[in-house]
C-alpha cells in the first residue's frame, strides 16, 4: 500500500477586492495495488481532503469543504486503461443558506495508438448538487481528448 500527503496554502488577490481570499488544503490518500505485472496493473485509490477558504471582505462566503473519493484503476500497459470513481463533497459556509453536498460519479478510458504516439481519451462525469436552501441540480459532462507526440 502506498500513501501520500499534500498540504497547500494559497492566497488569491484580484483587482476586485471583494473576492480576495486565502486558505489551505490538506489531502491524505492511499493507493492499494491489487495487481502489477509486466502486462497489467490494477489499483484502488482512496482520498480524503479538507479545504478551508476565508474571504478578505465577504466573510459570509467563507467555507470549509470536506471530500472523500474512491477510485478503481485498471491499466493494460502500453495498450489501454480505464478508471471508475465516486466522490462526495460537503460544503459548510458561514452563511448556512449556501451549504451543499455534491456527489460525483466518474468513468474514464484511454487508448494508446500508433506505438504510443497517439493517445485518445474519454471522460464521463455525472454530478448531483444537494443544496440546503436552493433547488437541487444535476450536471452531466463528456470530455474527449487526443494527444499526439511529434
Amino acid at each position: 500500500m502506498k500513501t501520500y500527503f499534500k498540504y497547500e496554502y494559497f492566497k488569491k488577490d484580484y483587482n476586485v477586492l471583494a473576492i480576495d481570499h486565502n486558505g489551505f488544503y490538506i489531502l491524505n490518500g492511499y493507493q492499494y495495488e491489487i495487481q502489477n505485472n509486466r502486462d497489467k496493473k490494477s489499483s484502488l485509490d482512496f482520498d480524503i481532503m479538507q479545504k478551508n477558504v476565508k474571504y478578505d471582505k465577504k466573510t459570509e462566503d467563507d467555507y470549509t469543504k470536506t471530500a472523500a473519493n474512491i477510485k478503481f484503476n485498471y491499466d493494460r500497459k502500453k495498450n489501454w486503461k480505464t478508471s471508475v470513481g465516486l466522490e462526495n463533497n460537503f460544503y459548510k459556509y458561514n452563511n448556512r443558506n449556501n451549504d451543499k453536498k455534491r456527489y460525483y460519479a466518474n468513468l474514464s478510458g484511454e487508448k494508446i495508438l500508433l506505438n504510443g504516439d497517439l493517445t485518445i481519451s474519454i471522460d464521463l462525469k455525472y454530478r448531483v448538487t444537494d443544496n440546503e436552501q436552493k433547488p437541487d441540480n444535476e450536471q452531466k459532462a463528456v470530455r474527449f481528448g487526443a494527444e499526439y507526440k511529434w
